[in-house]
């Protein structure tokens, strides 16, 4: 069964915003990239680290490949402001620059994309079949992890509604849900709690 939330998903939520992300996201690769081509540049980060009492954590280069890769790049780019502003700062020659507007958008990002990341670990596994956890699962997303909340700026509003979008648009076609409703039904954690309605459970049983 197909994991509800691959990184694939999250990322086309994403780039529904692209027009507003593009810029920020390249920041971060090229500071990152700056930094693992530099030795001077990683022992003045650690240095700076120090300084400021940050943890001494390298920076994260996202991958295509790699699922919840992108969201940890600018994690970690967030945990390391302040220090990269201070190396940076030291090197005006560079033209790289890290923005109090790029913090905004890289935390309106990762307000969006963090609460559902783990989620893609847990279900893209291959030693587990987790076809049954889709709906339950699809349900706390739109009720919980993906609502709009008060303090999400429209930003992070943008962006859980595409990903939420592309969700549900991935499990419309009645088949498939029939099959996640059965998945569902014999699941002994979730029997009788996720469209289980009379006329979802008569179709189940036959």
């Amino acid at each position: 069964m197909t994991s509800l939330l691959t990184g694939g998903r999250l990322i086309s939520g994403l780039q529904d915003q692209k027009q507003k992300t593009d810029r920020t996201l390249g920041v971060c690769r090229t500071i990152t990239a700056a930094f693992s081509h530099s030795w001077h540049r990683r022992r003045e980060l650690k240095k700076k680290q120090v300084g400021s009492g940050l943890p001494q954590h390298s920076l994260i280069a996202d991958c295509a490949t790699r699922w919840g890769s992108k969201q940890a790049m600018i994690e970690r780019i967030l945990e390391q402001a302040q220090a990269i502003r201070q190396v940076l700062a030291d090197e005006r020659r560079s033209g790289i620059s890290l923005t109090w507007q790029d913090t905004d958008v890289l935390q309106a990002i990762n307000a969006a994309l963090k609460p559902v990341s783990a989620f893609t670990d847990i279900l893209s596994g291959e030693n587990c079949v987790s076809g049954s956890s889709v709906l339950p699962i699809l349900k706390l997303c739109s009720e919980d992890i993906l609502a709009a909340s008060d303090d999400d700026v429209p930003l992070t509003k943008a962006i859980k509604a595409g990903i939420m979008g592309k969700l549900e648009a991935k499990y419309k076609n009645d088949d498939v849900r029939n099959l996640l409703r059965k998945s569902t039904f014999l699941d002994a954690r979730y029997r009788g709690r996720y469209e289980t309605d009379d006329a979802s459970l008569a179709e189940i049983k036959t």
